[in-house]
């Protein structure tokens, strides 16, 4: 019996071990499993942490980026440029700069007397090449200047209608041309091209005509909303021919033709015109009297605020294509006494138009005499500006007589 007894509890000791084993490995087991989960947390946490650092350098390279479209944002979404217009001061003539995107042109330069001067204000400017240099018509008062310009600065392209004229001033513009190896083109009307962030056309002149002033090259340039008419020295038959062309003759500006002469201006260009602005290039005190009444009553009329160089000197009007704002009082350019190579540089009265390159007569003419020109059949005044050679003139000692020889008095001085 004590026997069996042992062989029982034995038995129960050992089953009694096997479930404490079984206890034991299931609590280990929890532990690990309750382990795991925290490892897992762990790996996760560092795995976010690992991808946030990777993820902070992408932002970081993608704002520089952002930053340099900024510019091409702002270069996408600017303004044109402006056009300058500058109505130089040269006494009794004509000479305008235009300057856009750093291209320039130049319409003619004033007198013989005012080349340096035209120089040395471009010089100022820091102009050392003119784009396009434009010379309206053969008279004096325009083309004067021209070879001082051509001589002294680089020039893109020349431009100037096919009439010419037989006096020294003329020639010596020539002569100038030649020497740089440049070329003359004779635009058409219709012709477009571009100044920078400006339009251009030539709408003159339609016809070729027997007075050099007719024959003025007409230029409109356009920049946005604003426009500006530059007429040279156009008179009545010219302008008509314009305004019977039906070319869009409309500007905000227009550059008065011949000085405020009467001779131009008329009503019905007005009429296409419709300017907001006038300005008239003449000299102070000019003995043609420019401007004239007639012209200054029709501008008036027309509710045309004007601009006059003898009265407030060089004009610069400033266009951002929608509104133009304008300067008065800039400097005027000084003539010179001399127009030699040996010349001092010094300067006098700016206003004088007379002539002195084209040739007189070597005994000065008595009062009441008259020069005719036996190539254009017209006569002048002994101190006009559009003399002709010595060897083309010929001598009358009345207004009557040289009607009654065939010539025509000449429109510019009016004998």
């Amino acid at each position: 019996m004590n026997k069996y007894r042992r062989r029982l509890l034995a038995i129960v000791t050992s089953m009694m071990m096997l479930v404490l084993a079984g206890c034991t490995a299931v609590n280990e087991q929890n532990v690990q499993s309750s382990q795991s989960p925290l490892n897992v947390v762990e790996a996760t946490d560092n795995a976010s942490t690992t991808q946030k650092v990777t993820k902070e350098p992408q932002k970081t390279t993608q704002q520089p980026q952002k930053v340099t479209e900024l510019p091409k944002k702002e270069t996408s979404d600017s303004s044109a440029s402006n056009l300058e217009v500058h109505f130089i001061d040269v006494g009794q003539g004509d000479c305008i700069l235009l300057r856009s995107d750093n291209q320039t042109m130049l319409i003619d330069a004033g007198d013989n007397n005012y080349g340096k001067g035209v120089v040395t204000y471009l010089s100022n400017l820091g102009i050392k090449k003119l784009d396009y240099l434009v010379g309206t018509h053969p008279d004096a008062d325009h083309i004067g200047g021209l070879d001082n310009v051509i001589s002294s600065l680089d020039i893109g392209k020349i431009y100037m209608p096919k009439k010419q004229s037989n006096t020294k001033t003329f020639e010596d513009v020539l002569t100038a041309i030649a020497k740089k190896g440049l070329k003359v083109s004779s635009p058409k009307v219709g012709d477009t091209f571009t100044l920078g962030s400006a339009n251009i056309s030539v709408l003159g002149p339609i016809n070729t005509y027997e007075d050099n002033n007719n024959n003025s090259i007409v230029l409109k340039v356009t920049h946005g909303k604003n426009s500006f008419l530059l007429t040279g020295d156009a008179e009545l038959e010219a302008e008509e021919d314009m305004v019977a062309s039906g070319e869009d003759l409309s500007a905000t500006v227009l550059k008065v033709g011949h000085h405020g002469s009467h001779s131009s201006t008329s009503r019905s260009l007005l009429d296409k015109v419709n300017p907001t602005y006038a300005v008239i290039s003449c000299g102070v005190d000019n003995k043609y009297g420019h401007p004239h009444t007639e012209t200054m009553t029709y501008l008036k009329r027309y509710n045309v605020t004007v601009y006059r160089t003898d009265q407030q000197k060089t004009i610069v009007m400033t266009s951002d294509g929608k509104k133009i704002t304008t300067k008065t009082g800039e400097p005027s350019v000084a003539a010179s006494k001399s127009y030699s190579s040996s010349s001092s540089g010094s300067y006098s009265d700016k206003n004088s138009v007379s002539n002195k390159k084209d040739p007189i007569p070597t005994k000065a003419p008595v009062s009441g005499s008259y020069i005719g020109n036996t190539n254009t059949k017209k006569f002048h005044n002994a101190d006009c500006s559009s003399l002709p050679k010595k060897e083309n003139q010929i001598m009358f000692s009345s207004r009557e007589e040289a009607i009654a020889a065939g010539y025509e008095p000449c429109k510019r001085c009016n004998p």
